[in-house]
């Protein structure tokens, strides 16, 4: 919750600059009729959604590939549950970061969704886990987010 938290926060501050950018680079002439709160609207929205966006975009052009990398490092740290999805965060050809959400039993009875932070290489034509950490898990206490948050 906190990390949603201070992503809104830090969208908001971004959001901010661009548009006070966005103002001193626009005419004199043309400044009466700018209504910044719409800009800084705007910009909000891409700030939020950019992230997002990428994640998606690179999760399609490179993230067939890394699915049996994923699935296998799920496997070896002991997650019971199925995969729901996961995203390529950063791609740099040769290394790759993702997150993936899994769905576990909790010892509660309800279910839990842990997300795993993992780091990929390329192995020529494969891609092989090289790290991962546990971000968030209520079975594992632990506690933490993502840039962008996934839950």
């Amino acid at each position: 919750m906190i990390g949603i938290i201070v992503y809104l926060i830090g969208c908001f501050a971004v959001a901010l600059v661009l548009t006070f950018l966005y103002v001193l680079a626009r005419p004199i002439k043309s400044r009466d009729e700018l209504k910044s709160w719409r800009v800084l609207a705007c910009m909000y929205a891409v700030a939020l959604g950019g992230p997002y966006l990428y994640a998606e975009i690179m999760t399609r052009a490179v993230g067939a590939k890394m699915q049996p990398a994923i699935a296998s490092a799920l496997a070896e740290a002991g997650f019971q549950g199925d995969l729901k999805y996961y995203k390529v965060l950063v791609y740099t050809g040769s290394t790759a970061r993702a997150i993936a959400v899994t769905d576990e039993k909790g010892t509660w009875g309800m279910s839990d969704h842990p997300v795993i932070a993992l780091t990929l290489q390329r192995d020529g034509d494969k891609w092989k886990t090289d790290s991962y950490r546990v971000v968030s898990s209520d079975n594992r206490n632990e506690d933490g987010f993502t840039f962008p948050p996934y839950y």
